[in-house]
């Protein structure tokens, strides 16, 4: 029997986003299935955990934090199903000063 597929219900349409440092980042997706599996990409690679970026899963959101952004965390960010894609442009500029 076939699964019905894992599609993105939240967001609808691709996400700009513009921040500055350091400030937490939080992009969020909201999963059709709890149990969904994503992967992360950002400029094209798959990102893994590190200090600075957690992966995290509660109920049917897939989080992908940055703890503390850097101008370098600008780019186009991915979150994939099998059957589905949601994209974060992600503009990140230094600190404005007064």
């Amino acid at each position: 029997k076939n699964k019905p597929p894992v599609v993105i219900i939240y967001p609808k349409e691709d996400v700009h986003l513009d921040r500055h440092v350091p400030e937490e980042i939080i992009l969020s997706c909201e999963l059709s299935r709890p149990n969904g599996v994503v992967s992360w990409y950002k400029d094209g690679q798959k990102l893994q955990e590190s200090e600075n970026i957690k992966l995290k899963i509660e109920g049917p959101y897939r989080r992908l934090k940055i703890i503390s952004s850097g101008v370098e965390d600008s780019g186009e960010y991915v979150c994939d199903t099998a059957d589905a894609s949601i994209f974060f442009h992600l503009s990140i500029t230094g600190k404005i000063i007064p």
